[in-house]
């Protein structure tokens, strides 16, 4: 089993045992040997409880608010940044996704909209929703991959994925064949026949030029103008990347598998 599929086995099993918080706190105390240290075990505590309330985001300054909230409950847990499989770290939060708020993007980003900014506000999204897709196209779009939380979705990033998912659905359709370069993360175990449904806003480019041939590979055909979900990123920034994005709900039939690259698959898609 590859280590992926083991950290999604690790998944099912921790959801089922208790949703609402998956962190096993015994367990990490007595990993940390932390008995001896009644301080960090109430922070411990604290960090969790936050991670797993309730929120609602209903504007940048939230973003913000909570993105500051999580450094100053986690500011003295780093000790337990790894990523083994058995055990959940909740300042990596599942190998690093949301140990990204520690980078203040939403605050860099806040206090300093520029002209791509401006860009998607033009195009019809709103405050949070543009801050929302700048951030993902930027360094925390490992945020938004929801399938990376193995064990369970935080309520923010659930809210955040909402966000983005409404602000990708306003931009224009897309209908050409596009490619996605796989990272770890991504499934291959597939089948011609299969339905594949990631769940998530899955990005794609249409350059189909580009060629990882050291990574697994997904060929896409979307669905006509009235039916797609896929969406038109890199019309308002012109970047190499020329970057497509589907929508959350998104689905694909497997239509093809061959051999790509060194050693690799290239999986072929139809949208459905």
């Amino acid at each position: 089993m590859c280590y992926c599929q083991l950290r999604r086995s690790c998944m099912s099993v921790k959801q089922e045992k208790d949703m609402n918080s998956p962190l096993n706190i015994e367990g990490t105390v007595a990993r940390y040997c932390l008995n001896e240290e009644p301080d960090l075990i109430e922070e411990l505590k604290a960090f969790d409880k936050f991670i797993w309330q309730d929120c609602e985001i209903n504007s940048v300054s939230d973003l913000v608010l909570f993105e500051n909230r999580y450094q100053e409950l986690g500011k003295n847990l780093d000790f337990c940044f790894d990523s083994e499989v058995e055990e959940f770290s909740p300042v990596c939060m599942c190998d690093g996704e949301m140990c990204l708020l520690k980078k203040d993007a939403f605050r860099r980003t806040a206090n300093g909209k520029g002209e791509l900014y401006a860009k998607f506000v033009s195009a019809g999204l709103n405050d949070i929703e543009a801050v929302a897709v700048l951030t993902f196209l930027a360094e925390i779009s490992g945020l938004y991959r929801k399938d990376a939380y193995n064990c369970g979705i935080p309520p923010f990033v659930k809210a955040l994925c909402d966000i983005l998912n409404s602000a990708i659905s306003k931009l224009p359709v897309f209908t050409d064949t596009v490619v996605r370069a796989c990272n770890d993360y991504d499934r291959a175990d597939f089948n011609v026949g299969d339905i594949f449904t990631p769940g998530f806003c899955l990005t794609c480019s249409a350059d189909l030029g580009c060629l990882h041939t050291s990574e697994n590979r997904y060929k896409i055909m979307p669905l006509d103008a009235e039916h797609t979900k896929a969406r038109n990123l890199f019309c308002l920034h012109n970047i190499s990347e020329q970057q497509v994005t589907f929508l959350q709900d998104a689905a694909f039939r497997i239509t093809g598998i061959s051999d790509w690259g060194e050693g690799k698959k290239q999986i072929e898609m139809q949208e459905i």
